[in-house]
Formats: C-alpha cells, structure tokens, sequence
C-alpha cells in the first residue's frame, strides 16, 4: 500500500482536496451566505466531487510515471517505482481502476445535479493527462503549460460546479460576486503561474536525463538561458499581480492577510527571482523547486487567512 501512495504523490493529492475545500468553504459559500444562496453540490457530493478530482490526478501521476521510466531512471533513480518496487503490470491495473471509478463518480454527479458537463470535463481532463504524459511533455512549453492549465483547472472547476449559483449571486449581491471573483480568479492565476514556474525549473533541474532520453523540453530545445528568463519573466508577472491583490486585501479591510501575501508571498517569490538569475547547477535547481512549493502552500495558507479575516 505504500507503495501505491508513492506512486500516486498521496501528499500532493491531499493538496488537491484542502485547495477544493478551502475555494468551496472559504471563499464561494460566504458569498453564497451573503444573498442567501445555497450550494449546487451539498456536503457529500462534494466530497464525492474532490474524489474524483483525486482519482484523476492520482491516474495522471500513474501514467505520467509509466511513461517517464527512462529519464526518471537517470533523473532520479532512488524515486523510481515502476519497475522497480511495482511491476509496470500492476500500475496499468491501478491506473484502470481509478480511471473507471473516477468516471463513474462523474457521472453520478452529473445526474444528480443536472449537469452533464460533469460527465464531459472529467473525461477531458483524464484525456488532457494522457495526451500530456505521451505527447506534449516532450515538447517545449507545451507541457508546461498543460500542467499549469490542468493545476488552475483543480481550483477553476469547484467555480464551474457552482456557476449557476455564482450567476445568481451577480444578479442579486453584484459587490459579493466581484469579491468572489477577485478571490477565486487570483487563485487561479497564482496556481496556474507557481506551477509553470515549478514546472519549468524542474526541466531544468532534470535536463540531463531529459537530453538522453531525447525529451525536448525548454532548455533541451531553446537553452538553459532562454528557460532561465522565461522562469524569471513568469516571476516578475506574478509578483506584479500580487501586488496588486495585496493592496485589494488592504482596501477591504483584510490586514493579517495583506501583509501574510507581502511576507509570505511576495518577498520569497522576489528571492525566487534573485535565486534564478544566478543558478547554475543542479543542486541550485533542486533548492529552487523547494522554495516554488512553498509559496505555493503559502498561497493556500494565504486562502485561509481571508477566510478568517
């Protein structure tokens, strides 16, 4: 069973479930309490709903890691699975198992709330993972940009799930609505740029194993120096637009969390930026991905502060 654990990231499944609980508890159903609004999905179908999600990103890491044996076998050779601790057999029946179960919970869902869209976003996504895990991770930008999509998606569709109620809520409290979509929309946009730039010093931490197993990624196809500004570009973005969501904590009152996104946001992700310019070896890549996650569970800490400010 730990295997199974390991092979699926269990830890960062569970970083899966808390950004869903938190986007669905901390920021869409206050809103929704504010006009008196009740959620589409009550208590345990979104626990279903965060399931599936879990189901599909734990299928994605699976096949993700049966594809990736070669460069993951020179890259990191004391984190391989497949292969090694679990036969390539058995992690086909893993991925199959949850792939089915994930599809099944979708479906329910989607007849329960009347929403076929359900049944036809979670296939994608399982489709998306696929076509990323043999095609588009071996192409420059392309596969990063397909993680930091599918990252965004995780926290983008409890608000797809919730978007009739969201849509009644601009209707009756307009001022709830707009803080709803300034919380939600920054979220999205930080997960979607803290994953790329994760994603894009990881093909650079892993270029060796990448060059030898002919996987084009940024610096194998454009250089080390090309991915090293789009990292920093990326980061100069981010920064700019935290800025701006820091002064909109102010102006509404949210001190704590204004000064937690300037301490614990802000400042590391511009120590990010020093950091990259002046990385050179593997060792400095590895420290740099450390330092990605945690601003990224910082933005999650960050989530929880709003709530209880």
């Amino acid at each position: 069973m730990f295997k199974f654990f390991r092979l699926v990231r269990f830890p960062n499944l569970v970083i899966v479930a808390v950004t869903q609980y938190l986007l669905q508890y901390s920021v869409v159903i206050p809103s929704f309490n504010k006009a008196g609004l009740a959620p589409t999905l009550p208590s345990w179908q979104f626990s279903l709903f965060v399931l599936t999600t879990m189901l599909i990103a734990a299928g994605g890491y699976i096949i993700n890691d049966i594809t990736d044996y070669p460069s993951d076998l020179l890259n990191k050779p004391h984190k391989v699975i497949v292969n090694k601790a679990m036969s390539k057999a058995t992690a086909w029946r893993f991925y199959f198992s949850l792939l089915f179960s994930g599809l099944a919970i979708a479906f329910y869902l989607a007849i329960f709330v009347g929403n076929p869209g359900l049944a036809i976003l979670f296939p994608l996504a399982w489709g998306l993972l696929w076509l990323y895990s043999l095609r588009l991770k071996q192409r420059p930008l392309a596969g990063n940009l397909t993680v930091a999509f599918f990252c965004a998606v995780v926290a983008g569709i409890v608000l797809y799930a919730e978007r009739n109620g969201i849509s009644n809520l601009w209707n009756t409290q307009p001022d709830a609505a707009r803080n709803l979509a300034i919380l939600s929309g920054g979220y999205l946009w930080f997960a979607f740029s803290t994953n790329f730039i994760r994603e894009v010093i990881k093909d650079l931490e892993d270029m060796a194993g990448d060059a030898a197993t002919k996987c084009r990624t940024i610096p194998i196809a454009w250089g080390e120096r090309p991915a090293r500004f789009i990292i920093g570009i990326s980061i100069v973005l981010l920064i700019a637009s935290l800025l701006f969501f820091s002064n909109w904590l102010f102006e509404n009152g949210k001190w704590p969390a204004g000064f937690a996104c300037i301490g614990g946001i802000i400042l590391p992700s511009a120590y990010l930026l020093y950091l990259i310019i002046h990385a050179q070896t593997k060792a400095h890549y590895s420290r740099l991905s450390s330092l990605t996650k945690a601003v990224m569970a910082a933005g999650l800490f960050l989530l929880i502060l709003i709530w209880i400010s």
